[in-house]
């Protein structure tokens, strides 16, 4: 049996192992959806950047992405086992729990991960849940969820990424399994507004991400 890894780049936990069960005095305001991110020069693309709202200093946020299964059970996702931003990341089993500390109000972050494909597994199908306002096309669970201060869980949140595969950055291949869900059903990796479809608009995101440039690099080391 293969150890738990347990990775952080920051001393932030030390405040954080003090802090854990003890509820916020904020009401955690959560995006309808996070986007995992590709790399360029090992620096996150900032088409993934999360924000987390309603927090007080010192709230401990993670994010377990446990949900985020295909039809056969196995994960849609795999999360960078040591992550550049700075948030820790906890691998007991995949594709891992990710977790940071707020400096304030709010804590803004991001995710290095991608998508996994597996033959004759569909992706997980769930539309976003409608968290802000902005996802109102049937609104159901997200797949991931984000706890405060290791208490209940606060609420869920859609995963996408544009590293569909998760190797070799942002990619032509990539593009072919997006094209592949624009016309099967609903599949929320590519779902990158969070509206509950997968359509034309969500490949013009997939471009405009492309042509940055900012996406060049996927993880070389997943959770495991």
């Amino acid at each position: 049996m293969k150890p738990t890894k347990f990775h952080t780049t920051t001393g932030s936990l030390a405040l954080a192992g003090l802090l854990l069960g003890v509820p916020s005095l904020g009401a955690a305001t959560l995006p309808c959806g996070i986007i995992l991110d590709a790399m360029r020069s090992g620096v996150p693309d900032p088409a993934g950047t999360i924000t987390i709202g309603g927090l007080v200093f010192g709230d401990v946020v993670t994010i377990r992405f446990g949900g985020c299964v295909g039809s056969l059970g196995q994960p849609d996702f795999r999360i960078c086992d040591v992550q550049p931003s700075g948030a820790t990341v906890a691998c007991p089993t995949q594709p891992g729990d990710v977790t940071v500390v707020s400096p304030g109000a709010s804590v803004t972050f991001t995710i290095v991960g991608g998508g996994v494909t597996i033959a004759s597994q569909a992706p997980y199908g769930l539309r976003p849940p409608n968290n802000t306002g902005a996802c109102l096309t049937n609104p159901q669970a997200g797949c991931a969820t984000v706890i405060v201060n290791g208490g209940k869980p606060v609420g869920t949140v859609s995963v996408a990424t544009f590293d569909l595969n998760g190797v070799g950055g942002v990619n032509a291949a990539d593009l072919s399994i997006l094209v592949g869900d624009v016309f099967s059903l609903y599949a929320a990796r590519s779902d990158y507004n969070f509206s509950g479809t997968v359509n034309p608009v969500d490949l013009s995101q997939w471009l405009t991400v492309t042509f940055a440039g900012n996406s060049l690099e996927s993880c070389s080391d997943y959770c495991n």
